[in-house]
């Protein structure tokens, strides 16, 4: 058996993948915050930039 079978625990064979989980989820809330602020800067609101649109 192997061991990331043991005990129905699940681990993580290397840090690695968790280091590239870790940036990819930084990415994305970067990303987020960045189209935000442009949305913000550009049309003065993030949620209503449709009405703007013509």
């Amino acid at each position: 058996m192997s061991e990331l079978q043991t005990a129905g625990k699940v681990q993580a064979s290397s840090n690695l993948y968790t280091a590239l989980l870790a940036l990819a989820c930084g990415v994305v809330l970067a990303t987020a915050g960045f189209v935000a602020y442009k949305c913000w800067f550009d049309y003065g609101t993030i949620f209503k930039i449709t009405e703007y649109i013509q």
